[in-house]
């Protein structure tokens, strides 16, 4: 079967009988590229799942990733549109890839590909994967290219993207204003490995609570994009709970600077959290369980770490995923002598999709540093300084309109620090979680899958 020959059979029976007068719309989202799949003839599930896997592992950028699934499939990379030609087809995109381009959402079903075959090899070939032969042999061949831009047959296609990462993240910061805490949005489009975007995330954190540069605290620095994991060890967990667990070795317990990273789509990789939180206590608590952060991030483990510790959170299923959302914030500290300045964020073919958010969020705390080892947690609760809590002023309303109680949840909320869902969807994570929830409430902020809608947590004091 070549779809370029035959393209109508390949869709069956979604496109059999399509006319001019005929309107196909196609909703996509983040996770299409897994969900949506159509092996090319002569490629078996199997070798897609098995590729699939191999670029994951190897820190494939979400592009590369991108190009070889369009060319072992009848359906990705403008296929789809071709096999509804001379439909007219209009295609509605929630955007969960750095910059938006519509034709990496779900490897773009309707949309036209620039990249080739020989792209598709190459890429294979730097990232040293083992590629089956007949996989070879078909790209090798180019059977399996792609409708490039300037084919009549996408002319009448239209493509409109309803949904983005930078809309979530401009929600964010209008949340984080309402709350009288200042935000910079860093950008929607950072990529890279994902502990080394958390040691610039640190870095900048770290310079708000010192030096009040490049925001003076409170502050919150957002960013959206997408970061890769080259996976080298064994253990478990998505991009959110490694980035986090780098975050963490970063900051070495600076007092005052909290952070949640989070995919969207209430899936952190292959697991059952949505990412984790993470707070100045959190290498002392770490230490107190006997459990090594330096190790579990050398094994990939950043699942077993956070959950060690109970800080994961756990949503369920979203159903929404605008790509990752990090940020990192911070609120003026008391130095010696009263100066003030301070110390103190992809799966296989037949699986799911994923997208990551999250805030760092720097309050105001004593220089203290904060303690280590056995009874760190009671110490750190016990000690002198501020009581830990969310900053002062009015909590943004809620998706029902009320402002709620200072402190506490408001109407249509939910205790805990796990987002805010309606009974379905905490049903759906219930089941899919064996009903866990997140322990701490005490930190500064908690962030709803929902991104406009941000609430404070009450605080145990």
């Amino acid at each position: 079967m070549r779809l370029d020959r035959t393209p109508r059979h390949a869709c069956s029976p979604w496109c059999r009988g399509l006319t001019s007068d005929d309107l196909v719309l196609v909703l996509i989202s983040g996770g299409g590229s897994a969900l949506l799949a159509l092996p090319f003839e002569g490629i078996a599930l199997a070798d897609k799942q098995q590729i699939n896997r191999a670029l994951l592992r190897s820190g494939a950028g979400i592009g590369e990733m991108n190009c070889v699934r369009k060319h072992l499939s009848a359906i990705k990379g403008g296929r789809l549109a071709v096999a509804a030609y001379p439909a007219r087809v209009v295609t509605l995109v929630i955007s969960d890839v750095p910059g938006d381009d519509p034709a990496v959402v779900a490897s773009g079903p309707t949309l036209p590909d620039p990249t080739t075959c020989e792209d598709a090899l190459a890429i294979l070939e730097k990232c040293r994967i083992d590629v089956p032969h007949n996989v070879k042999a078909v790209l090798a061949s180019g059977v399996s290219e792609t409708p490039k831009p300037g084919d009549v047959r996408l002319a009448h296609c239209e493509t409109r993207v309803i949904a983005t990462a930078r809309g979530a993240l401009a929600a964010a910061a209008e949340a984080a204003r309402a709350a009288g805490v200042t935000p910079l949005i860093l950008g929607d489009a950072i990529e890279g490995e994902a502990r080394e975007v958390a040691k610039v995330m640190a870095g900048i954190a770290k310079s708000c609570a010192r030096q009040g540069e490049p925001l003076r605290p409170p502050c919150v620095l957002l960013s959206g994009g997408e970061t890769t994991v080259t996976v080298r060890g064994k253990g478990r967990g998505g991009r959110n709970a490694e980035f986090l667990l780098a975050l963490a070795l970063a900051l070495d317990g600076h007092p005052g600077i909290h952070a949640i990273a989070c995919d969207t789509d209430g899936i952190d990789g292959s697991e059952d959290n949505a990412g984790a939180l993470l707070a100045p206590d959190t290498l002392g608590r770490a230490a107190a369980h006997a459990v090594d952060a330096r190790a579990r991030l050398a094994d990939n483990d950043g699942y077993g770490f956070f959950s060690a510790l109970d800080d994961l959170v756990v949503t369920g299923p979203t159903r929404t995923n605008v790509n990752d959302f990090r940020g990192g914030a911070g609120a003026a500290a008391r130095g010696a002598g009263g100066r003030r300045g301070g110390r103190g964020e992809g799966r296989e073919e037949g699986g799911g999709g994923g997208g990551e958010e999250g805030a760092i969020y720097i309050r105001g705390h004593s220089r203290r540093p904060a303690p280590r080892g056995p009874g760190a947690r009671a110490s750190a609760r016990a000690g002198p300084g501020p009581r830990r809590g969310p900053p002062p002023g009015p909590r943004p309303p809620d998706a029902a309109g009320g402002a709620g109680p200072p402190g506490g949840p408001g109407p249509g909320r939910r205790g805990g620090r796990a987002g805010r869902l309606d009974p379905h969807l905490q049903a759906e994570g219930a089941a899919r979680a064996g009903r866990r929830r997140t322990r701490r409430e005490e930190g500064p902020w908690a962030i709803s899958m929902n991104i406009a809608n941000w609430r404070r947590p009450t605080s145990r004091g």
